[in-house]
């Protein structure tokens, strides 16, 4: 009896998640009808964490196997043709990241297997000052791709500024702001990150 009831609890958590799993695919494709930055921005906020990949692979990025991407998940300058909205997005396989990621695909975003990244991190590909005049002379607009490499941790709250490449199995210090390359199996840390120590490998 126990068993029958067990079981029957679980068929009814099944059917609610799967009911859940359709309102949420239906809600977004009437949003993205009238907008899909709004509608990808509304959806990512609440998503289940296992519709987040699907919807990321729908439109253009490679994800790669048993990732979990945790909600809510804020993309900026996404592409503006459906196939490639998020074709400047790679991801590897056994990644986690964490809640509230702040992702601009303005450049390629490359995080690769068993790569970590916590929760209110900023990865950011693109600087522009706007009408500002400061763009005419000191600072034009650019953009620069960010490599995460295998195994890497970026711990809770850090930004990784573009162009920069954290190398394998290192580790960026909650809080820092990366404006260069870090070695591979290495600590950084501060504002600006610097180079703590050497990790032994292995």
């Amino acid at each position: 009896m126990n068993l029958k009831i067990s079981n029957w609890r679980i068929a009814k958590i099944q059917y609610k998640r799967g009911m859940l799993r359709a309102l949420y695919r239906i809600l977004f494709h009437i949003a993205y009808f009238f907008s899909p930055a709004w509608a990808f921005n509304f959806i990512f906020l609440t998503l289940p964490e296992e519709l987040i990949p699907e919807i990321l692979r729908k439109f253009g990025a490679t994800i790669g196997d048993d990732t979990t991407i945790m909600h809510p998940l804020h993309i900026h300058n996404m592409g503006k043709n459906k196939a490639d909205h998020f074709s400047n997005l790679t991801i590897g396989d056994h990644c986690y990241l964490g809640p509230d990621l702040f992702i601009d695909i303005q450049d390629r975003i490359t995080i690769e297997d068993r790569a970590t990244i916590s929760m209110r991190v900023s990865l950011i590909t693109h600087m522009h000052v706007g009408q500002s005049p400061l763009g005419e002379n000191h600072f034009p607009a650019q953009n620069h791709p960010i490599i995460i490499r295998e195994g890497a941790y970026i711990g809770t709250g850090a930004t990784l500024l573009m162009g920069v490449e954290i190398g394998e199995c290192s580790v960026v210090g909650a809080g820092s702001v990366v404006t260069c390359n870090i070695p591979a199996h290495s600590v950084a840390a501060g504002i600006p990150a610097r180079h703590i120590r050497k990790l032994e490998q292995g």
